[in-house]
């Protein structure tokens, strides 16, 4: 107690002492408050390490497997390279035994790299092996070799899944089918002919077939849906305009019996020996000559077709710019060597049809309705 000047005691103020005593409350409060906020944030933080100390601990044990082994960026780098070359082996291996089987089934050499090669087209040509990338940007066909079959008699079935594809028969022939008993074959079920109506020889000389008249008037009465092919070895680059031409002058008097496609049907030059001789023209020369035929042909009135197998589609022609003309495919043994879409399928050239003596191409249109 403190005493003033005049000697009586000063007892203070009573409500400053009060205010002063709250202050010292709420501040302790508050302090008291931070520290249970500080300890709440710490424990969530605890939490929460606890919880990401888990996860690292799963992640750790999905990394280490059941070897519980963890490994230094050296030794990561030394297991990769380790496994690349196991992959490799095993790769290696797994060729080798699809090659063993594929042989040991009697596949030829062909089919065996087909089977090996899915993203390739395998041509084989004058006994060497060539490979085509299949081109992505054309129109596939969508059939694979196991939709087709043939029957006892060498007629192709179609045995696939799809209920909207039809298979009608065929044949294409020439004067070396001699005369033809074209009522007969139609009884025998054959639906259409791809008749041989003119071509160029190996020197490069046009002519008509001798027996075009009795073969599409015959046909035709027999009630057998025709169409004509051109046959040409492409010897010249700007033959293709001339040769439809040449055709139509030649159709002039059975336009209107022809009720299937006009088609070019590329051959092999031959040298004196008989043997294949190296194309006379570039690929791009030979493509353009085909296109001049379609064009002139399709001016004519007719549908087009363009006639080869698989070494002339592939190798002789740029088949990305016959894109817009259909295809009429040789490929036989019952076997659909081709990725891009046809219309027409030459299957065999040893067939036997009812009134049409010895050996004959046999044809199939294979349409999606």
């Amino acid at each position: 107690m403190k005493t003033n000047a005049s000697g009586r005691k000063d007892n203070g103020n009573p409500n400053r002492d009060r205010t002063l005593y709250l202050i010292n409350v709420i501040i302790l409060c508050l302090m008291t408050l931070a520290a249970l906020c500080a300890c709440f944030f710490m424990l969530l933080r605890y939490r929460k390490a606890s919880r990401d100390l888990s996860d690292v601990k799963k992640q750790i044990a999905a990394i280490e497997g059941k070897d519980k082994t963890l490994y230094t960026a050296d030794e990561l780098e030394s297991r990769v390279a380790g496994a690349k070359v196991q992959a490799a082996s095993q790769t290696r291996s797994e060729i080798l035994m699809q090659i063993q089987s594929s042989l040991e089934s009697g596949n030829s050499t062909a089919a065996m790299l087909r089977g090996i090669f899915p993203d390739d087209i395998v041509v084989v040509s004058e006994g060497r092996y060539y490979f085509y990338p299949v081109l992505s940007g054309l129109a596939a066909n969508g059939f694979r070799s196991s939709d087709f079959k043939t029957d006892e008699a060498g007629v192709l079935q179609y045995v696939g899944d799809d209920e909207d594809v039809s298979i009608t028969r065929g044949v294409d022939i020439s004067s070396e089918n001699g005369e033809i008993d074209w009522p007969a074959a139609a009884e025998g079920g054959i639906s259409f002919a791809m008749i041989r109506a003119a071509g160029r020889d190996q020197n490069g000389v046009l002519y008509t077939d001798r027996r075009l008249d009795a073969n599409i008037r015959g046909a035709a009465k027999a009630g057998i849906n025709v169409g004509v092919y051109f046959e040409t070895p492409v010897t010249g680059a700007k033959e293709g305009r001339e040769d439809a031409e040449y055709l139509a002058s030649v159709l002039e008097d059975y336009k209107s019996q022809i009720s299937y496609p006009v088609a070019v049907m590329m051959t092999e030059l031959e040298n004196e020996d008989g043997e294949e001789a190296k194309p006379r023209l570039k690929k791009s020369e030979r493509t353009q000559a085909v296109l001049d035929f379609c064009d002139a042909a399709a001016e004519s009135g007719y549908r087009t077709l363009v006639y080869g197998n698989l070494a002339q589609m592939i190798m002789r022609v740029d088949i990305d710019k016959l894109e817009g003309y259909s295809k009429w495919i040789a490929s036989y043994d019952g076997n659909l060597y081709f990725p891009y879409r046809f219309s027409m399928w030459q299957y065999s050239t040893t067939g036997q049809v009812q009134g049409i003596k010895g050996n004959v191409s046999l044809d199939a249109t294979v349409l999606r309705r």
